[in-house]
Order: structure tokens, then C-alpha cells, then sequence
């Protein structure tokens, strides 16, 4: 199955489309945060259909600055698929860590087998946007329904928990859920850090369109 490769075009005041600007390598420019997630949908199709390795775009606006960011795809019945990404900047831009991370969460989740081209019109992708770590002093600190959270180790042992994860309704839960995760045993020391984070996802699969009249 095939999807298409394009990219919305403004309006201008006399609500004729223009035409979407252009790098000098002819690429076109991708401005939106709430694209982000058909540009999810993009890279994995291209990997399953020999596409193109990187982003047919240039981020412009607010996806040109660099941003911790995770890539989440679930099912129809929103259970995981895959999810992997950085609490730090890991690329350039947005569009570019959107779309490794979106091939490392389709294709490179240890936890799952590799998406497979079938299913790709019952994915949904999510892409959430992590805001600045702030470190806290215990769990008095967390809310998991408004902060996600980083354990980590003087060893070097880590991991990541988004907010709002469901099933996780207390920072109880939260915090074993994380010390499995990390492979942290319940009574060792932990540093913690939380984050707030905005999460973009699909209603139902899309690609980035030039047309908005097309089907």
C-alpha cells in the first residue's frame, strides 16, 4: 500500500492557494506542529515502501527549534505499538527528530515486532512535544496526569514515563512502573526529574496533503 508524499498549502488573502515555499534543494517547508504527526505516518511508509530516507521537508517556524520529543504508535484499540524518542534534542530540528524517532518507534521498540505494511491503515501516531526537565526533591513533586517523569541512577540507569499514561493514575503506580522500566529495585536511591509535555496525535490515519479537496 502506498501513501502519498505532499503538503498543505496556505491561503492566501484572496483565499487562493499559494504555493508552498521552497529550500533551495527543492524541498518543501513544513511549519505545524499539528502536522507532525502525518509526518510520523510519512517516514514509517517510506521505510515500507523504499521512499525517501529523509524528510522531503524543511522545518520552518516553530518546528525549526530543538526539543526533547517522543514518537507513540498504538493500535485502533489504543494499545502500544511502539514508542521511542529523546528527553533531550537529539536532531537539528523537529521535523528530523519526528521522523527518526518515528522510524525508531515502528521499526526498533525492542518490545515489539516491526510494523508490517498491513497495518499501517489502523496505526495512530502520536507525537509529544517534552517540556523543560525540572529536577525535584521526592515524589511530592509528581502528578501523573500533568508531569512526566525521569528516574535515573549514580550508575547510569534510566528511564522515561510520559504523563498521562493510561493505567497510570498514581504516583504510585507511576513511580514502580518507572523502577521496572529502569531496572531500578524498590529500595534503591533515585534522582528524579519531571517534565510537562503537548501531545499531537491523529484521528484517523492522514497524510500531509497539497490538495484539501482530495479524498
Amino acid at each position: 500500500v502506498g501513501y502519498g508524499v505532499a503538503i498543505l498549502s496556505e491561503c492566501g488573502a484572496n483565499g487562493q492557494g499559494r504555493q508552498p515555499r521552497s529550500t533551495p534543494a527543492g524541498a518543501h517547508v513544513l511549519s505545524l506542529e499539528t502536522d507532525l504527526p502525518k509526518l510520523a505516518r510519512l517516514a514509517v511508509s517510506a521505510r515500507l515502501n523504499a521512499g525517501p530516507v529523509n524528510p522531503p521537508f524543511e522545518a520552518a517556524g516553530a518546528l525549526q527549534r530543538q526539543q526533547g520529543i517522543f514518537v507513540t504508535v498504538r493500535t485502533p484499540t489504543n494499545k502500544l505499538r511502539g514508542c521511542q524518542g529523546s528527553v533531550v534534542s537529539s536532531a537539528k530540528d523537529l521535523v528530523l527528530a519526528t521522523w527518526q524517532h518515528a522510524l525508531a518507534a515502528a521499526f526498533h521498540d525492542p518490545r515489539f515486532a516491526p510494523v508490517r505494511a498491513e497495518e499501517m491503515p489502523h496505526l495512530r501516531f502520536t507525537v509529544t512535544l517534552l517540556g523543560e526537565l525540572e529536577p525535584i526533591a521526592s515524589p511530592d513533586g509528581l502528578n501523573p496526569s500533568i508531569y512526566g517523569v525521569v528516574a535515573s541512577t549514580t550508575d547510569g540507569r534510566t528511564a522515561v514515563l510520559l504523563p498521562a499514561i493510561p493505567g497510570l493514575s498514581s504516583t504510585a503506580k507511576q513511580l514502580s512502573t518507572i523502577r521496572q522500566k529502569a531496572g531500578i529495585s524498590c529500595d534503591e536511591p533515585i534522582q528524579l526529574q519531571r517534565f510537562t509535555a503537548r501531545s499531537f496525535g491523529e484521528t484517523r490515519p492522514s497524510v500531509i496533503r497539497d490538495d484539501p479537496h482530495e479524498n
